[in-house]
This record gives C-alpha cells, structure tokens and sequence, in this order.
C-alpha cells in the first residue's frame, strides 16, 4: 500500500480544531487528482463488496469520522496509528482522505485494488465490539459505542 499523509501538518488548516485553538492562519492543501481517485474508487468497490463501509474525514478528520460509523453501526474498533503529528492524523480534514472497512477475508483484495487505483492505503485496526478504541502512540482512548450514541443523541 501507498505512503498516507497523515503526518501531515496542513492536514488542520481551516479546520475546526484549529479554529477553535484560535489558529486562524494556514492554508490547506489539496492534491485534486488524488481526492478523485478516492471518490472514483470507493462507490465502484462498495459495489463490488470490497468495502463494507465508508466515511470521509473532511469534518472533524479520522477521529470524528470512527465515531459517527461507529454510532450508525453501534459496532466499535480497535484501531492504533503511530505519527509525528498526532493532532493532524486524528484531527485533520483535508478533503480526499476516508476511512472504509471490509470483510476480514477480503482484506487483501481491498488493498490491492486501492494500490492499483494509485491511493495510498494502511491498515490500521479492526472492526467489532462495543467500544471505540484508538491508540495513537501509545496513548489510549476508548469510549463505549453505546454511551456515544446516547450522548449524541442528548440535547446540551
């Protein structure tokens, strides 16, 4: 699989979390062509069956992105990334990054048909369970899918 980004610094540019950091400067960048062979590709494997599910991460980045599939599935994960910028692999939104699972036994096909289509690919996690649990670094977050849903679905 390809090299991915998410070391990326640019990647919170404009985004939320940086707007809400008072960060108010920075531009983000965008590699048009490879954003289009991700929207080119997803929707053809999920026909195919290759992929199961599917979120972009252009609001809120990975982080937010697992937790909205995890509450539409009520199914958690185990997922864990090692990266220099922990902030913009979590929390970066630049357009043209998803996060998409598929059968176990299907794996390989999936990564195979994402390299031959040019986007770069990694394998960080698996699907199940009733908690969401990211381990970046090291350091651990793990939030029960359950009480996630009920906290969305909360008025302040």
């Amino acid at each position: 699989m390809g090299k991915c980004d998410h070391d990326d610094a640019s990647l919170l540019a404009g985004s939320e979390l940086a707007w809400r950091r008072g960060l108010r400067g920075g531009a983000p960048s965008l590699d048009i062509a490879a954003a289009a062979r991700v929207a080119w590709i997803v929707p053809r494997l999920a026909r195919l069956g290759s992929i199961r599910s599917a979120h972009d991460c252009s609001t809120g980045g990975l982080g937010i992105a697992l937790a909205r599939m995890a509450i539409a599935s009520a199914i958690g994960a185990e997922l864990e990334l090692s990266a220099s910028r922990p902030t913009a692999a979590v929390f970066g939104e630049r357009g043209g990054r998803a996060i998409v699972t598929c059968a176990r036994g299907r794996r390989d096909e999936l990564a195979a048909a994402l390299e031959a289509a040019g986007v770069p690919a990694r394998p960080i996690g698996t699907a199940g369970g009733d908690e969401l649990t990211l381990r970046v670094n090291g350091d651990i977050v793990a939030v029960n899918v359950a009480a996630m849903r009920e906290a969305w679905q909360t008025a302040f």
